[in-house]
């Protein structure tokens, strides 16, 4: 296994409701982050911790929950701007693992959320693992992965470099002092400690994507009714980048994509790197 001598930040994200809290209290080790079964997530920014993943010391950062944005298209602008803003400000330090934490029941949401910040933001170059939660009542719980995989490959387009099917709750107290869930909730941490221990990389220092691009037009002007040689002007266009396309290509409206766009550039005008 790899051995960093600076810490690598792991990322974690996530909709309201995946279980990403109960995820990160479980890797710290105690009840650090806020867990809620409202619809609501809890409303922060990020939240920096450091654990120690089988020897290997990391920085895991905890993000607000992603919502759906009032229509169903889009994720909730301001929790993903600042998830954005985020990778920004790691800067030097870079990204060396993104952990996308989720229910067993995918949503439209959850494709946009997945290619947003694996696809797009972090262009594919930042190992990507799937914690898959609410797995408390499944028998053989990787077997959900076997059955499933197939589907999220081909009509989700989600590949991750590994994945971790889990129990991230304790479950209730039973009289004899222990919980329900304790093997299960056991098994599951060393699982998510081996797929993170084993699959983060060297850090990747983010480099914003090309949301436009300038494209030069050369034309000619008859000057002179022909008498002299033409004129030629080059005039300057902005016209949408790869990442603006790939935007509108996860289903969000033109006037989504350039609202989320316009959001994104204003976090590159501010990042603290």
């Amino acid at each position: 296994m790899t051995m960093l001598t600076e810490i690598p930040n792991i990322i974690i994200f996530g909709e309201s409701g995946s279980g990403k809290s109960s995820v990160v209290n479980m890797l710290v080790g105690r009840p650090v982050a806020k867990t809620s079964s409202g619809v609501r997530g809890c409303t922060f920014d990020s939240c920096a911790y450091d654990v120690d993943v089988l020897g290997q010391p990391m920085k895991l950062w905890d993000t607000a929950g992603l919502d759906e944005g009032e229509t169903g298209r889009i994720p909730h602008s301001k929790s993903v701007v600042n998830l954005y803003k985020l990778v920004l400000d790691l800067g030097s330090n870079g990204v060396s693992l993104l952990m996308f934490v989720t229910r067993p029941r995918f949503k439209d949401s959850t494709l946009k959320n997945w290619k947003l910040f694996h696809e797009i933001i972090c262009q594919k170059k930042v190992p990507s693992v799937i914690i898959i939660t609410g797995l408390e009542l499944e028998e053989d719980r990787d077997e959900w992965w076997w059955k499933n995989r197939s589907e999220l490959a081909e009509d989700y387009g989600i590949t991750p470099d590994d994945h971790a099917c889990i129990t991230a709750v304790r479950g209730k107290s039973l009289r004899n002092g222990t919980h329900m869930f304790d093997e299960e909730f056991e098994t599951s941490k060393e699982r998510v400690q081996w797929v993170m221990r084993s699959r983060f990389s060297d850090p990747w220092r983010v480099s914003p994507p090309q949301w436009c691009q300038t494209i030069f037009k050369s034309t000619s002007e008859t000057r002179w009714c022909g008498l002299r040689p033409p004129k030629t002007v080059v005039t300057e266009e902005e016209v949408i980048g790869e990442a603006f396309q790939q935007l509108i290509e996860t289903g969000m409206s033109e006037e989504d994509v350039e609202e989320l766009v316009e959001k994104f550039r204003e976090a590159e005008q501010t990042r603290t790197d």
